[in-house]
């Protein structure tokens, strides 16, 4: 399939255009190939549109199926995603505010972000009576497991981490040993 020349570059262009006349299929002639290229640019905009949209293609009482077994199970993160439901009237559920307070407590014992939500469900009084002290509770627990948010509704600015004030004493005490002494 070598052609003797005295010339490289002509011998890559012969044995190019050979293959493609050999092979019968020229990509940039063919018209089908303009085709097939529609054809994935129209799959592309359904699947952009699936997900910008947020259309599952799975149906919602599969969905809601899969979450409540999970919560059942004891998974923090689908008893989160359960209790939201419930709050948004997602998944062809009604909004129950104490459906949805249950789920999210049974989901803030681990994730901090459920329990700054407990805390504004009785800080409000939603699912249940309005309860301060109970409020206060659950966003002092989400506090502790460093959710900022649980700090804020507290009324106070989250601590420093301790690398920061690390860094602070020792630049602190860095200055005190090299500070010029005046007389």
């Amino acid at each position: 399939m070598y052609m003797r020349s005295s010339n490289l570059y002509s011998n890559a262009a012969i044995s190019a255009s050979t293959c493609q006349t050999i092979s019968g299929w020229n990509k940039w002639n063919d018209p089908s190939a303009l085709k097939l290229g529609w054809g994935m640019v129209a799959v592309l905009f359904v699947l952009l549109f699936l997900v910008v949209f947020r259309v599952s293609t799975r149906s919602d009482y599969a969905s809601l199926q899969l979450i409540t077994r999970m919560a059942q199970e004891g998974n923090s993160d689908a008893q989160l995603q359960l209790g939201l439901a419930y709050r948004a009237g997602r998944y062809g559920l009604k909004q129950d505010d104490k459906a949805a307070l249950h789920w999210l407590e049974r989901s803030a014992e681990e994730l901090s972000y459920a329990a700054v939500l407990v805390g504004d469900y009785y800080a409000q009084g939603q699912g249940s009576e309005p309860n301060p002290s109970l409020a206060r509770f659950w966003w002092h627990k989400a506090a502790m497991a460093g959710d900022a948010k649980g700090w804020e509704r507290l009324g106070m600015k989250p601590p420093v981490s301790l690398l920061r004030a690390f860094w602070n004493s020792l630049v602190h005490d860095l200055t005190m040993v090299f500070r010029p002494k005046y007389s």
